[in-house]
């Protein structure tokens, strides 16, 4: 559960979350990518960093969906 979320369910919710983060910036367009270039390098280390931290292998693939769900959201109605 733990190496499908590192290696799966932390990609998508980075590239989802950074896509999201590009939406929901208030800046030029210029500026929200090259944000993006920086969160999304940082983010995917973190999250698959999450992935092995908890006791509980479930914790970690609840966060990357919830996060993916919350993205997929934000791309939906923004």
């Amino acid at each position: 559960m733990r190496l499908f979320n590192a290696l799966i369910l932390a990609l998508i919710a980075a590239v989802l979350g950074t896509a999201a983060f590009i939406i929901v910036l208030p800046a030029d367009l210029a500026q929200r990518f090259i944000w993006a270039g920086l969160l999304f390098p940082l983010l995917w280390p973190l999250l698959i960093f999450l992935s092995y931290w908890p006791r509980r292998p479930l914790t970690p693939v609840l966060l990357c969906g919830g996060l993916s769900l919350l993205s997929i959201g934000v791309l939906v109605l923004g």
